[in-house]
């Protein structure tokens, strides 16, 4: 039945072969694989939590019901499911990369890069490039880039036009501010997907670290279709249409921006008019500075616009300034007596 396709069928009657009692584990165990050949992780748990219930030491059973968990991502079942599978057998290497994506999943990247380097000796070459990938990511996770981009760049020439690779590269580039590393990339990689977000967020962010806005506002224009979820997309846009004096169209930006990160905090920092005025300090006004705020005024302002201060603080700066910490009105934040 199996070879003809025909996995339902061959479910049915493997169910009605475990009502006899014998050969359960074996029952069980094929039944975890059809399940997950038909990609019903759970289903597939189920069954293959039944063999190691039977069969504490099974042979294969922890590791498919790591495999399982983890495409369910219960990560932290399944790294457990994992581990287990190394105790029986400890050369398994795809239990030990099994279990570096798991921990990589729960951020614990310092033991995904230890896993990982133990898939790569036990594996002895095999899917090397799939390993050494996911070690790759660990580190960039870890803030180690340059060790992370030097990976990249080793696996790249065996595949040179990957959307991953390219992604992961221009990430690595936009956090060091690499400008042309990041062009370079972002060039190429949006010759293989014009419509790449990666390509699209480092060509921004070069248009924007040249003060280019013309363009930073094209870019970000597109990565804006490319992906109108991203905050960071929305906001670039904001800059770019406030830096060329398209306001109305800048204040959207800005809102739509806002509206994606309704538990995200600004700060603000401005001479205090007040201090301005007690102390007489007619020193402090000069071209540079196009406005003198008071408290009142800015939160008037940040009412206006669906913000409200929940902390301040007085700065000595520039004679007396105020340090403001924004947020939505009705986050959760609570007010600093």
């Amino acid at each position: 039945l199996v070879t003809a396709g025909k996995l339902d069928e061959a479910i049915e009657e493997l169910n009605k072969a475990a009502e006899s009692g014998k050969h359960v584990t074996d029952i069980h165990a094929t039944l975890g694989h059809l399940w997950f050949e038909k990609r019903n992780w759970a289903e597939a748990a189920k069954h293959y939590h039944a063999v190691v219930e039977k069969d504490v030491k099974h042979q294969t059973a922890h590791y498919n019901l790591g495999l399982a968990l983890q495409r369910q991502e219960k990560f932290e079942e399944a790294a457990t499911e994992f581990q287990t599978a190394l105790v029986i057998d400890p050369k398994r290497w795809q239990a030990h990369f099994g279990g570096g994506l798991c921990l990589l999943n729960l951020r614990r990247v310092e033991d995904a890069v230890a896993a990982l380097d133990a898939a790569l000796q036990e594996a002895n070459g095999q899917n090397q490039d799939r390993i050494l990938a996911a070690k790759a990511v660990a580190l960039q996770e870890s803030g180690k880039l340059d060790e992370a981009a030097a990976i990249y760049q080793k696996l790249l020439p065996g595949d040179p036009n990957s959307p991953e690779l390219l992604a992961n590269l221009i990430a690595i580039s936009i956090a060091k501010k690499d400008d042309n590393r990041t062009k370079e990339l972002s060039e190429r990689l949006i010759k293989v997907q014009p419509d790449s977000r990666h390509a699209l967020e480092g060509l921004t962010a070069v248009a924007m670290a040249r003060a280019d806005f013309q363009a930073a506002g094209q870019y970000a224009s597109q990565l804006v279709k490319a992906a109108p979820d991203f905050y960071d997309a929305h906001f670039h846009l904001g800059v770019a249409l406030h830096k060329t004096g398209r306001l109305e169209q800048a204040a959207s930006a800005y809102q739509q921006a806002a509206a994606l990160k309704p538990e995200g905090t600004i700060s603000l920092e401005f001479p205090h008019l007040l201090r301005l005025i007690e102390g007489c300090q007619f020193d402090t006004i000069y071209h540079e500075h196009f406005s003198y705020l008071s408290l009142l005024v800015v939160e008037r302002v940040l009412r206006a616009n669906g913000l409200r201060a929940f902390d301040v603080e007085r700065l000595t700066t520039h004679g007396g300034s105020l340090r403001l910490y924004v947020c939505h009105a009705n986050a959760p934040f609570v007010p600093r007596p």
